[in-house]
């Protein structure tokens, strides 16, 4: 099991800690570059819901990532699902050339 370590990342003007790989910076690009695109979300929001509380912006960034996460993740199951057709299509055509 690799080695961690705690960073802090700002999410919202919340200081957050988060475990990382210890000698993996990579990782910790993907955890800094995440916060960044949440604040810059959540900057967005603020702009066109004043009203709302910094949770309830939280609450629907996370919603907006968590909708796109699944839409890829249907993409690529659908890519996946083509090349499987075609694959098996392929695999019928060469026994009925037979």
């Amino acid at each position: 099991m690799a080695e961690e370590r705690i960073i802090h990342v700002n999410l919202g003007n919340l200081q957050l800690p988060v475990w990382v790989e210890k000698d993996n910076e990579s990782d910790e690009e993907l955890i800094r570059l995440s916060a960044k695109i949440i604040n810059k979300r959540m900057q967005d929001y603020q702009i066109h819901f004043s009203d709302k509380e910094k949770f309830d912006i939280l609450a629907m960034v996370t919603l907006e990532i968590a909708r796109e996460l699944v839409v890829e993740k249907h993409r690529k199951e659908v890519v996946l699902d083509e090349e499987a057709i075609s694959r098996i299509s392929r695999k019928l055509d060469q026994i009925l050339e037979e």
